[in-house]
């Protein structure tokens, strides 16, 4: 699925874009709210 979707993205005016990616799990955003405090407290 994954895959598909992004074939058409590359197919679409979008395809000179980025995509950027934030790797996080349901517990950082649970427990802190907000990815950018989530990297500060998981890297400290």
């Amino acid at each position: 699925e994954t895959f598909e979707v992004l074939q058409k993205v590359s197919e679409s005016a979008l395809a000179e874009g980025d995509i950027l990616l934030s790797l996080t799990t349901h517990q950082d955003l649970g427990w802190i709210d907000e990815i950018e405090n989530c990297v500060i407290m998981r890297d400290t």
